[in-house]
């Protein structure tokens, strides 16, 4: 998926699925949405969710910190752009891993943290250089933190993520400046 495609069905398809475990791709199959964060798996059962998702017309983005079997280390880009092509996208906390999926021009997304002041101005510098398709900010009720981003970093679109659980929330982040949400929450995924 190039960037450009990417960055309209975010905007036009604001809640993100995140899924936590292989039977979570049932309950998905009824979702109308374009992306998934695949959050657990291991390098064995990867292959197989990425090719399930893909047939329901989804776009993966996995996150390789958590990806069982498999270091974190900027490698990980080349993997999934020699496995995938541009047929499934990264989520990491890592800046390595961002640059190397920005070079390979796979859809990567940065996940961070905020949890000060200081954590955000890190972040802010952080971000500036490694240039990620969009950010995941976690927690996502932190509506103020999404503003600070988007202030410093108007460019790039920001995913709320983590302790989203309502309705109410998930429109602070849309209206704090966040293009979408990513949830664990199925009663969300239908809004």
């Amino acid at each position: 998926m190039k960037k450009a495609e990417f960055l309209e069905k975010l905007e036009n398809s604001p809640i993100i699925a995140a899924i936590k475990k292989e039977t979570d791709l049932d309950d998905l199959a009824k979702a109308d949405l374009p992306f998934v964060f695949v959050l657990n798996t291991d390098i064995v059962r990867l292959e197989s969710i990425v090719k399930k998702l893909k047939k329901q017309g989804k776009f993966p983005f996995v996150h390789t910190d958590m990806l069982t079997g498999m270091a974190s280390n900027p490698i990980v880009a080349e993997y999934f752009y020699n496995s995938f092509g541009n047929t499934c996208g990264v989520l990491t906390t890592k800046n390595s891993i961002v640059e190397a999926a920005v070079r390979r021009d796979l859809r990567v997304i940065q996940r961070v943290f905020l949890i000060d002041s200081i954590s955000i101005e890190a972040n802010i510098r952080s971000l500036k250089r490694t240039e990620p398709d969009a950010i995941e900010v976690m927690p996502g009720v932190i509506p103020k933190g999404i503003r600070s981003l988007k202030k410093e970093m108007p460019h790039l679109p920001v995913i709320g993520g983590g302790l989203i659980e309502t309705k109410e929330e998930v429109m602070d982040v849309i209206k704090a400046g966040g293009v979408g949400i990513s949830t664990t929450k199925k009663v969300l995924w239908t809004l």
